[in-house]
This record gives structure tokens, sequence and C-alpha cells, in this order.
């Protein structure tokens, strides 16, 4: 796992794009606590403790930090662990008041036999291994369906599937860097005419090579001396230096490539400098899709396993559940306005039904239809019934001469 931190986050610049991107995003979502009773009804939790653990997770972190760290190594590694100590004595025992994202490629699972799979964790740093129980680490992780070893109770990182298209990512970028960087001359013409009285060429010696090859490395290397052909006087010879990154194809299966890694984030390419589809409307769409397709379920899934750990501290108060509120996502914002606009002329469906809907709490004053006064019914209205049979047929003249 640790490769996928240092030849992917570290190196390939894609990754880091598509890592940060994700995570940083997804650290701004606000979350919301609510208890559930028998009746279905929920009432919400505005300041209670359970949201104090995210928003102030430990004495050096904050929220956005805290869950940035958490996203990113979920993203690379497929797992991440949360270190949150137990309180044992005082009014908050068996409660949590701190939380600690661990290194995720140092984490360990210890079995605690085969029917208890995660009997604890264990941190390993160089020499150094530290135990935790169960309860105190809450482990979020990506479906892993290789069941060998107990490798099914780790996440699957999403680099471990694109790790080929990573070292072809990393090739390119290499290639391409040592391709302008070996480019300053694009080619020699050299003198093939100065030959000896029997035919064979003057042998330089060594000293004489040397400080030719000095001489040529300054004039030909470097990028001020990108493109240029340098000439001898005499018969002349040719000698390619290298072949461009076009030439090598570099460019377009770099592109390729970029595609392929962003489809396994499940975000659009376009995001990451993809020509194909760069209008205003797509770029606005596909904003949308990386937070339905990638941020949400990340959000979301967070919400899910933060509320699972947490339910034993706070089982003596209820039923209380953490979910994401995306509703000042300003990219999600379209689609509340179609829906503000389609509830507006929904007359049959009640006021506080509407508010359900918006994700506002209901209010029981507006338990009620509002239905708009200015539809009258025909029958009571002293009007000859044939003039709507006439304008029905003037309209079907209409569409028939527009098509």
């Amino acid at each position: 796992m640790e490769e996928y931190i240092r030849q992917g986050y570290n190196y390939n610049f894609l990754i880091y794009s598509i890592v940060s991107f994700i995570a940083r995003k997804a650290s701004k979502v606000e979350y919301k606590a609510y208890r559930y009773t028998k009746g279905g009804q929920k009432e919400e939790l505005p300041e209670h403790p359970i949201l104090e653990s995210i928003y102030a997770p430990n004495s050096y972190q904050g929220k956005s930090e805290f869950l940035e760290q958490y996203h990113g190594f979920k993203l690379l590694t497929g797992n991440s662990y949360i270190y949150t100590p137990i309180l044992d004595s005082g009014i908050n025992r068996g409660k949590f008041t701190e939380m600690h994202v661990m290194p995720a490629h140092w984490v360990e699972i210890v079995s605690g036999g085969m029917f208890n799979p995660v009997g604890g964790y264990r941190l390993r740093y160089g020499d150094d291994v530290k135990p935790f129980d169960v309860d105190e680490v809450l482990h979020s992780k990506y479906a892993n369906y290789y069941y060998d070893n107990g490798e099914n109770l780790y996440g699957q990182s999403p680099i471990q599937a694109a790790w080929p298209l990573l070292q072809k990512s990393n090739s390119n970028i290499a290639a391409a860097k040592s391709s302008f960087d070996n480019k300053g001359a694009q080619g020699v013409l050299f003198d093939k005419s100065e030959v000896t009285s029997n035919g064979m060429r003057p042998q330089l010696t060594e000293e004489q090579f040397q400080k030719m090859q000095a001489r040529w490395d300054k004039k030909i290397r470097g990028p001020k001396n990108k493109g240029r052909i340098l000439m001898t006087a005499g018969d002349f010879g040719y000698i390619d230096l290298g072949m461009s990154p076009v030439d090598l194809a570099l460019i377009s299966d770099s592109q390729a490539t970029k595609r392929d890694i962003c489809d396994i984030f499940h975000v659009p390419s376009i995001l990451f400098n993809d020509p194909e589809g760069t209008t205003y409307n797509n770029q606005q769409e596909v904003r949308k899709r990386a937070w339905t397709d990638a941020i949400m379920p990340e959000c979301d899934h967070f919400a899910d396993e933060f509320t699972r750990h947490a339910k034993n501290a706070y089982k003596s108060e209820g039923d209380i559940w953490v979910v994401a509120d995306y509703s000042a996502i300003e990219e999600l914002q379209a689609d509340k306005r179609e829906m503000i606009e389609w509830l507006e002329r929904a007359w049959w469906i009640k006021g506080s039904k509407k508010q359900e809907i918006m994700g506002i709490e209901p209010d029981e004053e507006l338990d009620k239809y509002f239905i708009p006064m200015g539809l009258v019914p025909s029958d009571e209205l002293n009007i000859d019934p044939t003039i709507f049979e006439q304008a029905k047929e003037e309209n079907l003249d209409y569409f028939r001469k527009k098509n």
C-alpha cells in the first residue's frame, strides 16, 4: 500500500489531482445529527456531542483537515482507520471525545480466530508496534472480493485495479521529461570528407575526445538549443538526436490513460484538462456528476460508518444517526431550483410534505393542501362549449403546418 502513496499521490500529478479534488470537496460537507423514534419521526440534534467529534476531532486538527486526511487515505489505500480512545471513567465513560486518523498503510488487522475475524488492530512504525482494541478503531473500507488469507478484511485500493495504468502514466511522465531534457539540438550535421590518404579517418586521443564531447554538450544540450540543427563544414551527414513527444505518441497516449484512471475514481476526465467536451454547460454537468458519482458516496459512507461506530456510546439516548447535508453545495443547487419550481405547481402535495422533500423540518401548520384559485371549471362559466372544439382544431392546423 505504501507504493500506492509513493508512486501515486507523491509522484503522479493526475493521482494527486484526483485524490485531492475528491478529498478536499468531501471535507467541506456539513453533517447533521438526528434522533429517530419508533414511529418513524426524527428530531434534529444541532448541538449534540456526536457532532462535536467531527467538527473538533482533536487538539491539532479541524474538521476539514481531519476529513481530507480520512478520505485521502481511503482513496489511495482502500482503507481509513480512525483511532477513538474510549473513556473508562467519569460521566462520559464508554464515549470518545477525540479522533485521530492513522496512517492506513501501517495499520494491520489482528485476527481473533475463525469466528472473530477482527480481534483488534496494530500500528507498525519501524520497529515500534502499538496495539489497539477493536472498539477503539473505526475502520472504513471499500469492498474487497478476494477471499484469501483474510484479504477481504482490508479494502481494495482503486490504485490496485489501476496499477498498470499508473505505471504506464509514470512511464509517460518519465519519457516526456527525458525527451525534453535530452532535446537540445534537433540533430547534428557532420563532415564525412576528412579521411587520410589510406582511406581511414583520423583517430582522436582520449583527451581530444573529452574536450570535443564537452564542447558539443555545451552547444547541443538544454532547452535553449531545442530545435536547432548544428552544422560543420564539408560533406555533411546527419544524426537525429531523438524523437519528439508527439512522434513518440506520448501526448495522445497520456490523454487515453488519464481517462482510464479517472474512470477508476468515478470522476469525469474533463475536470482534469481533458480537451473533449469543454463547453460551459458540460462543465456544469460534469461538476455535478463528480458530486453524485464520487464525492457524495464518500461522504455518505463516512456518515454510515461513523454512526455505526458511535452508536454504542450513545445508545442510552435513543437511535441517533449522523447524515451528510448537501443543501449548501453550489453544484447541486440547479436540481434544487428545478424541484422548487415543480413543487410550486404540485398543489396536490401538502405543504409540510413539500418541506420534507426539500430537506426542511415539516411544519404542522402547513399540513394541508394549497390549491391555486386561478383555475375555474368550465361548467361554472357561461361559455358556448363549441368554442373549445374550434380552438382545438385551430391548434391542430397550426401544428400540421409547422411540421
